[in-house]
């Protein structure tokens, strides 16, 4: 003989597995995409800072790069000057004043490149904030979607829980009254 009390047991579990996959659905829902969010804002602030951090390397650079040419003039000037006078006595005065230039002229090229190779970052994080901007309009969709089944589970799942639950209370008052008239 078929046990209903079992029957309808066994189907309070699936709706109950209903009302908690419900529920786990909207929770997950709404979290996810603050967590997403969050690292977006994260990579901004992130990428303003190193903006400006450039931003400020940029402008040192230009007035090095500025102080750089003003002495490139002092010193073509006083290179010709001394190889006006005589250049065996000056030619030791004349390298070092030239190599003095071309090490400074070296070093702000190498910081030109370093510039150059930060501003290529940059623009990666740039491109990746959009890239994530994009995914997170993509992740509002499932979300949605995400969103109205879990409620829709939830609200079915409670609902036919409780109308098995009351089923399944009356089924044994019914059987507890058929015991009693026996």
């Amino acid at each position: 003989m078929l046990d209903i009390n079992s029957f309808f047991s066994g189907i309070d579990n699936l709706y109950k597995f209903l009302t908690i996959g419900g529920i786990i659905m909207v929770f997950t829902s709404l979290v996810y995409p603050l967590e997403k969010e969050q690292l977006i804002k994260i990579e901004i602030i992130t990428n303003e800072q190193e903006q400006a951090l450039l931003n400020n390397e940029i402008t040192n650079t230009l007035k090095a790069a500025r102080k750089l040419h003003l002495k490139s003039t002092s010193y073509k000037t006083k290179i010709d000057s001394l190889k006006k006078l005589d250049q065996s006595k000056h030619l030791f005065e004349i390298k070092k004043t030239q190599e003095t230039f071309n090490l400074s002229h070296l070093k702000l090229k190498e910081k030109q490149t370093e510039i150059e190779t930060k501003q290529i970052i940059i623009n990666y994080h740039n491109k990746r904030i959009i890239q994530l901007r994009k995914n997170a309009q993509n992740y509002s969709q499932y979300t949605t979607l995400l969103k109205c089944i879990g409620i829709a589970s939830f609200i079915l799942g409670l609902f036919f829980w409780v109308k098995s639950t009351y089923t399944s209370e009356k089924l044994k008052k019914e059987e507890l009254k058929k015991l009693k008239r026996t």
